[in-house]
């Protein structure tokens, strides 16, 4: 898992993971792996979640501001 270095210093995202059709998020506080896929938030949505998380910045707020994405994940242990 990668870590998230949010420069905004206001995330709950703590890490991330890039797969080829799919983003796995990890928050700060919880254990737990949520996974977006292509097949549950779409395409555009899974490469500007890829793209804000290696720039480590507003990956936490694109999820928040979106109900598809933020509703759209598989969470897993």
């Amino acid at each position: 898992m990668q870590t998230y270095l949010d420069l905004s210093l206001n995330s709950g995202v703590a890490g991330y993971n890039i797969n080829v059709d799919s983003i796995d998020v990890m928050y700060k506080g919880n254990p737990k792996i949520y996974s977006y896929s292509t097949s549950n938030v779409g395409h555009s949505n899974v490469d500007t979640m890829k793209q804000l998380a290696t720039s480590d910045s507003g990956l936490g707020t694109f999820i928040n501001q979106h109900p598809e994405v933020k509703k759209g994940f598989t969470q897993r242990s």
